[in-house]
């Protein structure tokens, strides 16, 4: 049994996605989308997880912006204009987070990141 290939698809600019990547964390962990944004799970309660949303500078020395955000499931958040993410499940220990990105933005989980 071979599976399909990940089809590319572009949007109305020319940008490239590959598809929906999903991503299992729980609270405490976090997901790096390229070199500037870091996303937190700082809590879960019954159906809504609570974010933190961290934006890293550039070397202009300013510590980086942060944002909580709460969520509940099938709530989409957009961040810049080409990426976005959606709580896809929530269970009492763990969210699931899809995001769309472009092919060009690394997306890795924290713990790959050190």
């Amino acid at each position: 049994n071979r599976r399909p290939a990940c089809r590319e698809t572009s949007d109305r600019h020319g940008v490239k996605y590959a598809g929906y990547l999903v991503l299992t964390r729980r609270p405490g962990q976090s997901i790096r989308i390229g070199s500037r944004v870091e996303i937190l799970i700082v809590g879960i309660m019954e159906s809504v997880v609570r974010l933190e949303i961290a934006e890293r500078t550039d070397a202009d020395g300013l510590p980086p912006s942060a944002s909580f955000i709460s969520c509940r499931l099938n709530q989409c958040i957009q961040l810049g204009r080409d990426i976005s993410l959606r709580v896809a499940r929530v269970c009492p220990r763990e969210a699931r987070l899809g995001i769309s990105a472009p092919t060009a933005v690394t997306i890795l989980r924290s713990e790959l990141c050190r």
